[in-house]
This record gives structure tokens, C-alpha cells and sequence, in this order.
């Protein structure tokens, strides 16, 4: 497994919206809705890129002002020809502790993306 790949992070308390993306130039060739509330870009070589968590405050569990002092988050992906798992571990500070919550979405991967097992931090 690839380890330790830096994301930057952005997010919109306005539209409630978590983007997670590759720290480092990529080229973006298509997207892939896990859920309703998860997106996946991946890049020219089907490689995750970035991560779109919409409703983030209700998928996380947090309220849009903790969302704005994210302190951590890792990501791990695995695909495997029958199945693509994201993993979702973030920390936010709420009233000045630290307070962690994570995710966990699958979809078929009925796209044939190759296997992969990636983590971002």
C-alpha cells in the first residue's frame, strides 16, 4: 500500500461541501459517485485524486463550525475488481479538544478500475 500521500483541503460551510484533493499536479480524467454524498475523482491513470463529501456536517456527524477547524484527516482507498471501499478518518477541534469521527462508503466497481489499496493524509 502507498502511503502518506498529501491532500489539501477546502471546506465550504455555505454549501456544506468537503473537497479533499491531491496535493500535487494531476491530470483529472472522471469522477465516480460512491453515494449520494461522496464523489471520487480519479486522474489519467486511475489514480484517486480528490474527494467531494457533500452534506459533510451530516455525514460526519459535526456542525459546519467544527468542519472549519479540521485538524486531521486520512483516507484510505481499496479497490479490488469487485469493489471499491473509501475510508474516511477525521478530527476536528470542538470546544478546543479534539474530537475524531469516521466514514465509510463502497460502490461496485462496475467501471473497472484497476486494484489499488492508496492512503492520503
Amino acid at each position: 500500500m502507498s502511503t502518506g500521500r498529501p491532500l489539501n483541503k477546502n471546506y465550504d460551510p455555505e454549501c456544506d461541501a468537503l473537497m479533499l484533493y491531491y496535493a500535487e499536479e494531476y491530470d483529472y480524467d472522471y469522477s465516480l459517485e460512491l453515494t449520494d454524498n461522496v464523489i471520487v475523482d480519479f486522474d489519467k491513470n486511475g489514480i484517486p485524486c480528490a474527494f467531494e463529501f457533500l452534506n459533510a456536517s451530516k455525514l460526519f456527524g459535526f456542525d459546519k463550525s467544527s468542519l472549519m477547524n479540521i485538524k486531521k484527516i486520512n483516507i484510505t482507498i481499496n479497490v479490488t475488481s469487485k469493489l471499491i471501499e473509501l475510508n474516511t478518518l477525521i478530527v476536528v477541534l470542538v470546544h478546543n479538544k479534539a474530537v475524531s469521527n469516521s466514514l465509510q462508503k463502497s460502490h461496485v466497481n462496475n467501471v473497472n478500475i484497476p486494484e489499488l489499496n492508496l492512503a492520503f493524509v
